[in-house]
């Protein structure tokens, strides 16, 4: 009677098989931890750069129809210009209530105090910091931390000059 071969792998083959994978798995993921870690950076980054984006514009619209800006308490008070202030429907009793920014907890947020809206227009923003240059001029620095890195802008308003 003659044996035939038995067809198959042997328990140490089988061993040392699922050895060498386990020491390639852990060897992938050390070296693609670094790149999932850096991915994970660069979309914090590209999201406070859009949150800064959408602050800084909208600050923009604002200030390029605004008569006078006031710092009171860490917040912009920005009056409209009559023409603006009467197209938007906010010019009443001889004035404008105006447009009040303010900054909390990484919310920039805009309230009309003429028509009684309000919203946050920026996200996740690490300074709002408004300096009075003099009587007639307001700095206004939005800034965003991701990642170590903390992109800002930096706009100046100037009445004089009727605006940035």
């Amino acid at each position: 009677m003659s044996r035939r071969a038995q067809a198959g792998f042997t328990l140490t083959e089988l061993l040392i098989v699922a050895t060498l994978t386990s020491l390639l798995s852990i060897l992938l993921m050390q070296l693609f931890g670094p790149v999932a870690k850096n991915t994970s950076n660069l979309r914090a980054q590209a999201l406070a750069v859009s949150e800064l984006r959408a602050g800084t514009e909208a600050l923009l619209q604002d200030l390029g129809g605004v008569e006078h800006a006031e710092v009171a308490d860490g917040a912009l008070l920005l009056q409209r210009e009559e023409a603006v202030a009467r197209f938007r429907g906010a010019w009443r009793n001889g004035g404008d209530a105006g447009i009040l920014y303010s900054f909390e907890g990484g919310d920039l947020r805009r309230a009309d105090l003429a028509l009684g809206g309000s919203v946050v227009v920026a996200r996740g923003l690490s300074a709002f910091d408004l300096t009075v240059v003099s009587s007639r001029e307001v700095e206004i620095t939005l800034a965003a931390e991701s990642g170590g890195d903390t992109p800002s802008i930096l706009l100046r308003w100037d009445e004089s000059g009727g605006g940035l």
